[in-house]
């Protein structure tokens, strides 16, 4: 009866471990994920601050060839922090003009 429980409860020490595992990966992918998220926003606000500086500019004074070149210049980091679409509309909007 004794050895009957222990060939059982081996039999399940593999996949226990492997579901354990699992969990672990799961779980550090998750708070990977946040973290990244964390790190990209001191960068985003950054940005942010960039762009509302060029276009209050933009709006008080208007747009001359040299302030485009700075906000390009200035916003050029832009593609590393956030994806294809919002990178597009920004230079969309700059050809625009």
């Amino acid at each position: 009866m004794e050895s009957s429980w222990i060939k059982i409860l081996s039999a399940l020490l593999t996949p226990t471990i492997a579901i354990v595992g699992t969990i672990i990966g799961i779980l550090q992918w998750i708070i990977n994920q946040k973290r990244l998220q964390h790190e990209l926003f001191d960068r985003r606000i950054r940005l942010y601050e960039i762009v509302t500086a060029h276009l209050a500019n933009a709006v008080t004074h208007g747009y001359t060839d040299e302030e485009i070149m700075r906000f390009l210049r200035d916003t050029k980091h832009a593609r590393f922090i956030f994806n294809k679409e919002k990178n597009n509309r920004k230079n969309n909007s700059i050809r625009r003009r």
